[in-house]
């Protein structure tokens, strides 16, 4: 009986446990008006099914990563927000396409932000707005107001790194396109960032979105966090049937010289120069040797 007793309170820890990790912050969006900024509803349930077939197979196309292949795909957003989310993609696509790995982490992450499943182990709510709604699907319900995204500092350093070297295609090779997505900021980190881009997606005034990062897992409150760690693909790889990037967007794809080299104090351009100049020395000379054997005018001795 003692040992019954221990596996249920066992079990029923581990699925209250499972049930706290895999919950939402938001679903749905408000707003307290009718201009802008429309905002998330707070929302702490579980992620809700995909029902709309059209809606499926959107999301299905823009975040392949979230979609369950063997059951129904539970998310954190609605038709609403999946479609806001498609728009906004399709605006920044031509500035990071020609970077199909840059793309993709970009693509994922908003992917994860907006809709993940498990959205409260890394996001925490620390400002949920008035109840005085008049959206009639969110009559009286909360909306997020300032919110607190937790990463890992390798992931969000490879997915910056990732981006950093993409060119804007509409500025010419010297213009990077990260510049146009951290806002105003005169020098883009990688904080600056995900910061903008956390902005843009969740709507969110200015200064209201906290960034942090951490290494491991953080308990605060009696809640434990576990910072967002996702798999980023370098620049410098391929995507499916997609090439890696350019040299002119990825300095790790460009060609290295090589170490010896370098240590020998000897430049590697220098001794391309050399060799290309030694080519052309002994072509001419051997076509000075050819002209001198076959011109008839030449006296023979």
């Amino acid at each position: 009986m003692i040992f019954t007793t221990s596996v249920l309170v066992c079990l029923l820890l581990f699925v209250s446990k499972v049930g706290a990790e895999d919950t939402c912050v938001w679903y749905g969006q408000c707003h307290t008006s009718d201009k802008p900024p429309v905002l998330n509803c707070l929302y702490s349930g579980l992620p809700k099914p995909l029902g709309n077939a059209s809606v499926i197979e959107v999301f299905n196309e823009i975040c392949p990563e979230l979609v369950n292949r063997s059951g129904k795909t539970v998310t954190c957003c609605n038709a609403d927000q999946i479609e806001i989310l498609a728009d906004g993609l399709v605006n920044v696509k031509p500035l990071l396409a020609r970077c199909p790995s840059c793309w993709h982490n970009f693509r994922n992450f908003l992917c994860v932000v907006t809709c993940s499943p498990n959205q409260s182990r890394y996001m925490n709510v620390t400002r949920p707005g008035p109840e005085d709604l008049t959206v009639s699907e969110h009559d009286f319900q909360k909306v997020v107001k300032s919110v607190e995204f937790m990463l890992t500092e390798s992931y969000t350093k490879a997915f910056f790194d990732s981006c950093k070297s993409v060119s804007n295609p509409t500025m010419g090779n010297t213009s990077k396109a990260i510049d146009t997505l951290c806002g105003k900021a005169n020098f883009c980190t990688k904080k600056r960032f995900l910061t903008y881009l956390l902005e843009k997606v969740t709507s969110f005034p200015l200064n209201t979105v906290n960034v942090t990062f951490w290494n491991n897992n953080i308990t605060t409150n009696g809640r434990t966090f576990q910072p967002l760690n996702l798999t980023v693909a370098k620049c410098n790889e391929r995507i499916g049937n997609e090439n890696a990037c350019d040299c002119v967007d990825c300095d790790d794809s460009c060609p290295k010289f090589p170490e010896t080299f370098n240590q020998s104090g000897i430049s590697f351009p220098v001794v391309v120069a050399f060799l290309i100049l030694c080519i052309i020395i002994k072509k001419r000379k051997k076509k000075r040797q050819s002209a001198a054997v076959t011109d008839p005018h030449k006296p023979k001795y």
